[in-house]
């Protein structure tokens, strides 16, 4: 029911005025909420910081309890949620207790936080060792994957200039060369649409030009007389810019190969040289290489090796392994395997029909004696 001013049911002055004054005297506990997060206020930021974070550091019974506190604290300190931090806050708190207590001269506690601070001690040694072979392994990977000259030439395209080829190929490289590759056939899909663009308009004017001389009066053109510029300049300058694009890829095709270049190209092909020369001294002297596993895992193939005696597959396998003497060497002579070093197998069976001699003379002598 709708009470009119002036009713005999209104309120009288004094409640009016009586509820005003409540209001004015309630109205400061009214909560207010702000606009910024809880953990951007001071009211919040200034206890925490000044209060518990360094009353921990300063309680704190050893450096090794000091540096676990820090953690935590850098652990969460992006956290934003008030039914977590409140948590946190609250055992934080409780640590502060009982750092304060052990402090104090509690026996338990001090007990408690020596072995904490031992526990502590032991998980960072153990952590660090444990980062240090992720680092070493990690740093083995990058070694691995690391791009190396190959000394080939990775020939001048439409995409880019003569450069030495890599290998493996760094990854923007290829994201470079792709990227160009796309964006050419989209220039050219661009250019084709702006050339029958132009073509329309031209056209079109041409065809309002010849409405207006059939007729022999002014006509109100809107393609032809001098609107005909202002259609077609802002295609020429489009078209002019995706000129000049192709002409910067005809460049790097047209691009010739460097002196500077042609050094880094031939520097890398004698360090290729030397190394696998090095690489196939070191085979013959029997070390063990990457290559050289690889090459002693193999075997012929499969229809082969299963009409292949054991003896055959023995000698198959010998003469994968490195080294050019002793077992490995007599058996690559009698497969008749061309080896560099010649000498070795001569000295080895001088030495061995010595030692031969020895042993009859020896047993000469032992019969004697008998």
């Amino acid at each position: 029911m709708k009470i009119c001013p002036g009713h005999p049911l209104d309120p009288p002055p004094e409640s009016l005025a009586r509820r005003a004054e409540l209001g004015r005297l309630f109205s400061g506990l009214r909560r207010v909420r702000s606009r910024n997060p809880f953990f951007l206020l001071p009211a919040h930021r200034i206890p925490t910081l000044w209060g518990l974070y360094r009353g921990l550091q300063r309680e704190a019974p050893s450096g090794e309890i000091r540096w676990r506190v820090r953690k935590v604290f850098e652990r969460y300190r992006h956290l934003t949620g008030t039914d977590k931090t409140i948590q946190l806050l609250r055992q934080g708190y409780k640590y502060l207790d009982a750092f304060q207590k052990a402090r104090a001269g509690d026996v338990h506690l001090q007990n408690v936080l020596e072995r904490y601070s031992r526990l502590i001690a032991t998980k960072r040694w153990k952590e660090k060792w444990k980062q240090a072979l992720r680092e070493e392994v990690a740093w083995q990977h990058r070694l691995a994957a690391k791009p190396m000259l190959t000394g080939s030439l990775m020939r001048a395209t439409l995409d880019n200039a003569p450069m030495p080829r890599l290998y493996p190929q760094p990854d923007h490289i290829s994201h470079i060369i792709y990227k160009r590759k796309l964006t050419r056939e989209r220039r050219f899909q661009h250019q084709l649409y702006l050339q029958e663009l132009k073509q329309d308009i031209i056209r079109e004017a041409t065809f309002e030009e010849g409405v207006a001389e059939a007729a022999g009066t002014k006509v109100d053109m809107v393609f032809g007389g001098d609107s005909k510029e202002e259609w077609t300049t802002g295609i020429k300058e489009r078209l002019d810019v995706i000129h000049r694009a192709h002409d910067r890829s005809k460049a790097r095709l047209a691009r010739s190969i460097t002196p500077q270049l042609f050094e880094t190209l031939a520097a890398a092909r004698r360090y290729k040289i030397e190394n696998k020369t090095r690489e196939k001294e070191n085979a013959r002297r029997g070390v063990w290489s990457k290559r050289v596993f690889e090459r002693a895992r193999q075997r012929p193939p499969a229809h082969i090796w299963e009409k292949m005696s054991s003896k055959q597959k023995e000698i198959d396998r010998v003469k994968r392994l490195p080294g050019e003497a002793g077992y490995v060497g007599a058996v690559k002579r009698k497969a008749g395997m061309r080896m560099k070093d010649t000498e070795t197998w001569k000295l080895e069976n001088q030495a061995s029909r010595e030692a031969l001699r020895r042993e009859r003379e020896f047993d000469i002598a032992q019969k004697r004696r008998n």
